[in-house]
């Protein structure tokens, strides 16, 4: 790997014209910034030599390459590296360049403002759809008290109705007219690495906010079995590129294991007026009734035929009776 390190190197230098020695010049006047990015460093990085070459080495891979794991949380380089390296290119833009570099490698549409801290923060906005604000943030005294949500078949029992949200964002949950919104999601080999580690950089980054975690245990919430899999699959909420239902309805059940749902967070709202839909039994009454008469147009014609026969036949006795009072 430090060969292919290396020839990055070489062909960073060679593209931007410039020699290893205004790499490190440039480099140098960040070393602080950069140094406080890490939590702990070792003691043979005490020189800052050897820690400015290690950041040029791994920038320059991360800009030529940008193919490592990127979404590995111990894996992340401040941005302010790739930053500093596209301004020693010689680009003006050298912010809003590496922005756009790193959000089409993800192929997301987001249009990320300023300086972010690195490529897991990058990759956090770009699910969420939007800026991220602290708005959910941790601590808040009097926040709305979050009952257990049933899983989605019986949320379906209970006549609630499921429906693809209008963008992708998973901030995009919404419940309205007993229609819950979810955004669209695509499970792979690759969801379950994305969502832990993107759990883990809420986690370590106070202030930062918390949706990401509070939709993984929303969706963990709604998934007990490869049945709510199924149904949300139908619905195309899911589209589920694992081998099956139950190995996707797994994943998340190991992705919330041990994770509290965030009573504060802006799905508060929406799981308990769920919650409180759900339980009126008038209204689970009225969707078995359209599940056992309504599910196809060929039970819906059955049921229309059956009452055009019942009228038909009540007709005919009234018709019979009338006869027989007006002979008698």
């Amino acid at each position: 790997m430090e060969e292919h390190k290396d020839r990055a190197l070489t062909h960073f230098l060679k593209r931007a014209n410039k020699s290893l020695q205004d790499v490190r010049t440039a480099m140098a006047e960040v070393v602080q910034q950069l140094r406080g990015a890490y939590q702990s460093l070792d003691g043979k990085w005490a020189g800052d030599e050897r820690f400015l070459h290690l950041m040029i080495l791994d920038g320059c891979f991360m800009l030529e390459i940008i193919r490592r794991d990127m979404m590995m949380f111990e894996n992340q380089l401040p941005l302010l590296v790739l930053y500093k390296l596209v301004f020693v290119e010689g680009r003006g833009d050298c912010v809003e360049y590496v922005n756009e570099l790193v959000l089409t490698f993800w192929d997301k549409t987001l249009t990320v403002e300023g300086e972010r801290r690195h490529l897991l923060d990058m990759l956090r906005l770009s699910r969420l759809g939007k800026q991220s604000s602290a708005a959910t943030s941790r601590g808040q005294k009097n926040s709305p008290k979050v009952s257990i949500i049933r899983s989605a078949s019986e949320l379906r029992e209970a006549g609630i109705r499921f429906r693809k949200s209008k963008s992708d964002s998973l901030l995009d949950i919404q419940f309205k007219h007993g229609v819950l919104s979810l955004p669209k999601l695509t499970v792979d080999d690759s969801t379950e690495y994305m969502f832990l580690n993107l759990m883990a950089f809420e986690r370590l980054n106070i202030g930062t906010g918390n949706e990401v975690t509070s939709y993984v245990v929303f969706m963990d919430s709604i998934i007990d079995s490869a049945k709510d899999i199924k149904l949300l699959h139908y619905k195309r909420i899911i589209r589920n590129a694992l081998g099956s239902d139950t190995e996707a309805a797994e994943l998340f059940n190991r992705l919330a294991k041990d994770v509290v749902f965030v009573p504060n967070s802006n799905l508060s709202k929406v799981q308990n007026n769920v919650i409180t839909y759900s339980q009126k039994k008038c209204r689970r009454h009225r969707a078995n009734l359209c599940r056992t008469y309504f599910k196809s147009p060929w039970t819906t014609l059955s049921l229309m035929a059956a009452i055009v026969l019942l009228v038909l036949t009540v007709v005919q006795t009234i018709y019979a009776v009338l006869q027989f009072h007006l002979s008698a």
